[in-house]
């Protein structure tokens, strides 16, 4: 059997496929939520859409979602159809960033970025 010789490819050149950097977006749902529907999408991806989502009875959280992005500005946008209200927001994704989102009054949603782990006690 013969074998196949494979061609040597210069790296750049135009038949290399392109590794793009990567880096990790943590969504934190925290206080607030009440047996509602959420739905997440990150970069235009949805990434997250459960029923039932319920903020735990001592603790600002309801549960969370890691999502591998490409450095840069990724798109997060959280939706709570059950409430009818939604928030829409930019993170800037150079190394893991976790953002966290809680309903408020009025509806509202409110967002929280920090570049530590959320920290439930």
């Amino acid at each position: 059997m013969k074998r196949r010789r494979r061609k040597k490819v210069e790296p750049g050149s135009p038949g290399t496929p392109r590794k793009t950097a990567k880096a990790r977006l943590v969504i934190h749902l925290q206080s607030g939520f009440r047996n509602d529907s959420v739905v997440v999408r990150v970069n235009g991806r949805k990434v997250y859409d459960k029923r039932g989502v319920q903020t735990h009875p001592s603790l600002p959280y309801a549960g969370s979602i890691a999502v591998t992005v490409p450095k840069g500005v990724s798109r997060v946008k959280v939706s709570v159809p059950s409430r009818k209200v939604s928030l829409s927001t930019k993170a800037k994704v150079a190394r893991t960033v976790y953002l966290g989102f809680s309903v408020s009054r009025g509806p509202r949603i409110q967002e929280r970025k920090q570049y530590r782990r959320f920290v439930y006690l």
